[in-house]
């Protein structure tokens, strides 16, 4: 799940199940706990019963205290369903936006206008996104970063993704030490200092906005899943023609050494239309 830093968010939880695996409520409402890559234990939201879905609550994580900058969350939701003590967590990634408002999405009315049809464009923009990152090595937002390096003689270690921002956190052997130690060199991509001990590195990353290429292939990508979800057409097409737009949506087999990273022709054709910023070697 990816949500904005700065603004406010509501998260739904995961589904809650009894023993034989059907959707189950909950003894009262579940509660929740946020935890912070960067700063640790966060203050707990309250959870509420979603109407109309059982086994499914919502929590809303404020700009204030849970999305104030780019970060990653772990969003731990504890309750008893059919009798059974039940964790569920997910991973919540904070960036610095997104590629298309869902208001945007959503006006292309492909999907129902419920909160489950919301849901279902965020994931879709969601995919897309992190599918357009990793084909061109580079977020197209601020997002945050974590890395783990093996202890070695080196002084310097070369990060995975380009155009670091700025060096957030630094742990060694599994204890936090001051940001200061470590340099980050945004020019070389690399960060230098002491790497004798295993360290882990947090950094943000990233442009600040997509280029208007990926904002229409994110629109593309998402309106074509809703078209083919919402319709009653076999999944196995090769192609399919919205009637209304009279816009035709080719489906191949995705092939990520060809560069036909979703099977969808007109996306895979704008993604590749961008600079590819990947490392030698990272696929």
């Amino acid at each position: 799940m990816r949500l904005v830093a700065g603004s406010d968010a509501r998260v739904v939880s995961p589904l809650f199940t009894d023993l034989d695996e059907a959707p189950c409520a909950t003894t009262g409402v579940p509660t929740v706990a946020v935890t912070s890559v960067l700063n640790g234990t966060l203050s707990a939201p309250t959870a509420t019963a979603w109407t109309g879905r059982t086994g499914r609550y919502r929590a809303t994580l404020t700009a204030a205290t849970h999305l104030t900058t780019v970060d990653q969350l772990t969003v731990t939701w504890t309750g008893t369903a059919d009798s059974a003590a039940r964790t569920l967590t997910q991973q919540v990634d904070v960036a610095g936006g997104v590629y298309v408002p869902t208001d945007v999405l959503a006006a292309q009315r492909t999907v129902p206008e419920t909160d489950l049809g919301m849901e279902s464009l965020r994931a879709w923009r969601t995919s897309f996104e992190l599918i357009a990152e990793r084909a061109r090595g580079v977020a197209y937002v601020p997002r945050l970063a974590i890395e783990d390096h093996p202890a070695s003689h080196r002084c310097s270690v070369p990060l995975e993704w380009a155009r670091p921002r700025e060096l957030l956190a630094v742990w060694v052997d599994g204890e936090a030490v001051d940001v200061d130690l470590y340099e980050l060199d945004k020019g070389s991509k690399t960060v230098e200092g002491d790497f004798s001990y295993p360290v882990r590195l947090a950094y943000s990353h990233g442009y600040t906005q997509p280029p208007e290429a990926l904002v229409a292939a994110c629109q593309d990508y998402v309106r074509a899943k809703a078209l083919s979800t919402t319709s009653d057409q076999a999944r196995t097409v090769l192609s399919f023609t919205n009637l209304a737009s009279g816009e035709v949506y080719r489906y191949g087999t995705a092939d990520w050494d060809a560069g036909r990273w979703t099977g969808m022709e007109s996306v895979d054709s704008l993604i590749s239309s961008v600079d590819d910023e990947r490392r030698w070697g990272v696929k």
